[in-house]
């Protein structure tokens, strides 16, 4: 049932998104560059909310939590999801840590000390 209900509202947003980005088009072709910034402002929403969603998803998933806490020094699912909400955030930026103990919210097993980047943390819990 999740499954269903997360699909119908993916598909919802990405046919706002697509709907959007043909109005910012039009006004851009009317001339309309208030209005048409306005409506950037509209899509950049539509397309966070979208990434939210999908990120919601990937870390509601029991197994990457698993994964997760055979890495990360925790046993506290929320704790779990504070790191791994770190790792992403360092993951997407310009400037990612060389590795994902230099993040200040994350705390990993002695073990894997200084094996992991951001990218590579992520695609070993099968994030990415």
């Amino acid at each position: 049932m999740k499954t269903k209900l997360y699909n119908r509202i993916v598909e919802n947003l990405n046919t706002k998104i697509w709907f959007t980005e043909m109005l910012v088009t039009g006004q851009e072709n009317d001339g309309d560059a208030e209005n048409a910034n306005n409506t950037r402002f509209i899509l950049q929403g539509l397309s966070e909310a979208l990434e939210i969603l999908n990120n919601t998803k990937n870390l509601s998933d029991k197994k990457l939590m698993k994964r997760a806490g055979k890495l990360l020094s925790t046993d506290s699912d929320e704790e779990k999801l504070t790191m791994i909400e770190a790792i992403v955030a360092d993951y997407k930026s310009d400037n990612p840590k060389m590795y994902i103990d230099y993040i200040d919210e994350v705390n990993v097993w002695e073990k894997v000390e200084f094996t992991f980047n951001s990218q590579e943390f992520l695609e070993e819990i099968k994030y990415l």
